[in-house]
C-alpha cells in the first residue's frame, strides 16, 4: 500500500499535490508548479497534509482526509483517529463518528472541505 497526500496551503488558499511543495534553508515553503515556482511568506506549519483513504466515494472521486461528505442522512467530515479514518458527524446538535470502510464509501458523496467554510470547523 502506498501512502498518497495533497497539501493545503493556508496563505494561498489552495491545494497542491504533496510532491509540489519543499521546505528551503530559510524555512519557507517553496511550491513548484507547471507555470514555474514561487516561494512563500508562509513557514513550513502554514502548510496542511491531509492523506488520501485509497477508497472512492460514489461518483468515483478519491475521498481525502478533511473533505466534507454526505453519508445517508449526516453530514461529516473524514478524519483520522485511533489509527483509521473515520467520519466526524458534523450536522446541527448531532455529535458522534462512523468508522470509514470500503463498503460505506459506496454511500459518501463528497460535498466540499473543511477549508470551504472554515468558520464551522474552529473550536
Amino acid at each position: 500500500m502506498s501512502f498518497k497526500f495533497r497539501a493545503w496551503h493556508e496563505p494561498s488558499k489552495q491545494y497542491f499535490k504533496w510532491d509540489d511543495i519543499s521546505i528551503n534553508g530559510r524555512n519557507n515553503c517553496v511550491i513548484h508548479i507547471t507555470e514555474g515556482v514561487f516561494e512563500t511568506s508562509g513557514t513550513p506549519n502554514s502548510v496542511i497534509l491531509e492523506q488520501y483513504t485509497e477508497m472512492p466515494d460514489k461518483n468515483d472521486k478519491e475521498i481525502c482526509q478533511n473533505d466534507k461528505v454526505k453519508y445517508c442522512d449526516y453530514i461529516c467530515v473524514v478524519d483520522r483517529k485511533y489509527g483509521s479514518f473515520v467520519l466526524d458527524i458534523i450536522e446541527g446538535d448531532k455529535r458522534g463518528f462512523f468508522y470509514f470502510s470500503d463498503m460505506a464509501s459506496k454511500y459518501l458523496e463528497i460535498i466540499g472541505t473543511i477549508h470551504d467554510q472554515p468558520e464551522l470547523f474552529q473550536k
